[in-house]
């Protein structure tokens, strides 16, 4: 139960890492601090992964796609018959 993790977390044990939030960031930090042999503890308010990181993720997610869409856009064949064109037409939307 959650009474006794946290009853776990209090009996004077000193921990090398304390990581607050259990979502998709805060699991891998706590995952990659296991994985070098540090203590570590992690805390989490609800759920794992039911609160921001997991937003954020999927944010990453989208910029990762819109990039992709970007490449994919300059590789087609007008692209590429005038590559100054398109140069200019794809640093546009980053302004």
């Amino acid at each position: 139960t959650r009474e006794q993790q946290v009853s776990s977390l209090s009996n004077g044990q000193t921990f090398d890492v304390l990581v607050v939030g259990g979502g998709a960031t805060g699991s891998g930090v706590a995952l990659d601090a296991q994985m070098r042999g540090l203590n570590t503890a992690l805390i989490e308010r609800g759920d794992f992964s039911s609160e921001t990181s997991s937003r954020s993720t999927k944010l990453i997610w989208a910029g990762i796609r819109y990039i992709a869409t970007a490449v994919a856009q300059l590789l087609r064949f007008r692209s590429l018959a005038h590559p100054i064109d398109s140069v200019k037409n794809s640093t546009s939307e980053f302004k």
